[in-house]
């Protein structure tokens, strides 16, 4: 059926023609003012240039022979001339007086002559010329012009605008709506009658884009039937594909809270092979606890937002205490016939997630001890400096072990004893670390730990782990007495960075293996790299380079008086 709402787009053709053409036209009537009002003001500047040439001399004798009249006639006459509405004339000497003639206009453009008398090679400077034109005319020149311009180009558009409209409307818009009226009809494809439109059909009317959209329609038709009569093979070969594919998919209906199972899906679900539908009580008792929420909270996102995000689902296996997981993703249907419904796609994953379970381990686990590796240990650092930017009375101590002498057991023993030395202190280690500390092999014979508290709690956690390893350990039948060389970065008093405190912690470490002191505290005296030094290095060299240091000798002389040498003073 017809109506107004038919002609949306012809109106929307009209309002988007007449936008432009005024917008063009604003847009040509600028740059044609603009050109105007150049024009203007060049004739205006060009008066002054005649004034100049043909008036300033003769005003200039005059001035000089003190010819008053004369004077005043030559102002007046040039009083006279297109668009200059003043003129003055102001003597040097105090004691002759000034000559104007007319009225300063509000929008003007003013002009300057210096009156100079050139005598016995002396240039006397008589006085000054100020000549005033007003815009007054050009501006009426202007809005004359603009309203020509508008009204002309106004008149235009709107007669182009409603011829394309009338014949936008005749040749297109009549012909979609009958096109939509005939896709609305909910019986399309199965009736016998394909589209035509009313119009007299002819080699040019053909092959255009309506009688194009029209064979396409009809072609969609025939094409659309033949689909109809495929659905049933197609939905034999879903059914193949999601045997080989390890899923299957279920429809939930809203209103009576039952699910709908296809066979596949039973089969996933270690159901009975007859059952066809479940209750969602029913259904949510097959998933276990803690993914129930999370299983109703993406039915209702489906059922509002048309489909939930992909997420992965625990099932319960019954006769065992481990749990399978799917792939799951919901989608809500609808129909005229049936109304709205959720479609529910599941894919077994088990096997996905223990790889997924076994690469986590892998990737952040020391292989050798089963300790966190650097990897984790820098994650873990990552969080505790997060929690600990929202605490700003709190610290927390980043401490770096490292065996010494290891490299002899390595070299007397083999690197199989040394491995199993590094397992035996690894289990040692552990003994100090509480549930809230964090303990990780870095590589080789380093180990790192991350402690609540500040230097304190830090000193008092690392002798806990010299008492730990007071007694040997025994490898391949040999008692090793092993020692240890730690060093303790803190935050924030050091850094909120983790790879500098790990940085920092890693040269207290090594300053306590050179001075053997058992354990060190970072300290930026100690570190070559620290950016104190960097900052002093700098002031250093721009010290010397602007010859800011100076030196003094003091002279070293006999009892005679006669000098020997100088000795430089230090500061």
């Amino acid at each position: 059926m017809q109506n107004s709402s038919n002609h949306n787009i012809s109106k929307q053709l009209i309002i988007y023609l007449l936008l432009f053409s005024s917008l063009i036209t604003l847009v040509l009537t600028a740059i044609q003012l603009n050109l105007n009002y150049r024009y203007d003001l060049g004739l205006i500047d060009q008066r002054f240039e005649q004034i100049q040439l043909t008036n300033v001399q003769s005003i200039t004798q005059k001035a000089w022979t003190v010819n008053e009249k004369g004077l005043t006639d030559e102002l007046q006459s040039i009083l006279k001339l297109p668009d200059i509405t003043y003129i003055e004339f102001i003597p040097n000497e105090s004691s002759r007086k000034l000559i104007s003639f007319g009225e300063k206009a509000e929008h003007r453009i003013n002009h300057n002559v210096d009156i100079i008398y050139h005598y016995r090679n002396r240039d006397i400077k008589l006085g000054n010329l100020n000549i005033s034109a007003s815009l007054s005319n050009v501006y009426h020149r202007l809005i004359d012009t603009a309203l020509i311009i508008l009204v002309t180009q106004a008149i235009k558009t709107f007669a182009v605008s409603f011829f394309i409209f009338f014949l936008f409307q005749h040749l297109l818009t009549r012909h979609l709506s009958r096109i939509a009226e005939f896709l609305e009809d909910k019986n399309l494809i199965n009736k016998a009658n394909l589209l035509k439109l009313d119009r007299n059909e002819n080699k040019w009317t053909h092959n255009d884009e309506l009688g194009t959209l029209t064979q396409s329609i009809n072609q969609m038709i025939v094409n659309s039937r033949e689909t109809i009569h495929s659905l049933a093979l197609t939905e034999q070969r879903l059914s193949q594909a999601q045997v080989l594919s390890n899923s299957g998919h279920w429809e939930y209906y809203i209103d009576k809270k039952e699910f709908h199972l296809n066979p596949q899906i039973n089969s996933l679900l270690k159901l009975n092979e007859d059952l066809e539908s479940l209750n969602l009580n029913e259904f949510l008792s097959l998933i276990i606890t803690k993914h129930q929420n999370l299983f109703i909270n993406q039915l209702e996102l489906a059922e509002i937002s048309d489909s939930s995000e992909a997420f992965e689902l625990c099932l319960n296996n019954k006769g065992s205490d481990e749990s399978f997981c799917f792939f799951v993703d919901i989608k809500l249907m609808q129909n005229q016939t049936d109304g709205s419904w959720l479609l529910g796609s599941m894919q077994d994953i088990s096997h996905l997630i223990e790889q997924r379970n076994r690469l986590d381990f892998m990737a952040n686990t020391d292989p050798l001890t089963g300790l966190a590796n650097r990897n984790r240990f820098h994650i873990e650092l990552e969080s505790c400096l997060n929690r600990l930017r929202n605490m700003p009375n709190k610290s927390a101590s980043v401490i770096i072990i490292d065996i010494d002498r290891f490299k002899e057991v390595n070299d007397a023993l083999g690197h199989y004893a040394g491995d199993e030395l590094l397992k035996m202190l690894s289990t040692r280690l552990q003994q100090a670390v509480s549930n809230h500390d964090r303990i990780a092999r870095l590589g080789g014979d380093e180990f790192a730990f991350l402690i609540s508290g500040g230097e304190v709690h830090a000193i008092a956690f690392i002798d806990e782990l010299f008492k730990l390893t007071t007694q040997p350990f025994e490898v391949n039948g040999l008692q090793i007495n092993v020692g240890l060389s730690a060093g303790v970065a803190i935050t924030p008093e050091h850094s909120n960075n983790s790879h500098e405190l790990l940085r920092q912690a890693d040269i207290a470490m090594y300053n306590a293996k050179q001075k053997h002191s058992g354990y060190e505290i970072y300290s930026d005296y100690n570190d070559i790299n620290s950016v104190r030094r960097l900052e002093l290095i700098t002031q250093l060299s721009s010290a010397i380079e602007a010859s800011q240091f100076e030196l003094y000798y003091q002279p070293k002389m006999t009892l005679t008086g006669q000098g020997t040498n100088l000795t430089v003073l230090k500061p």
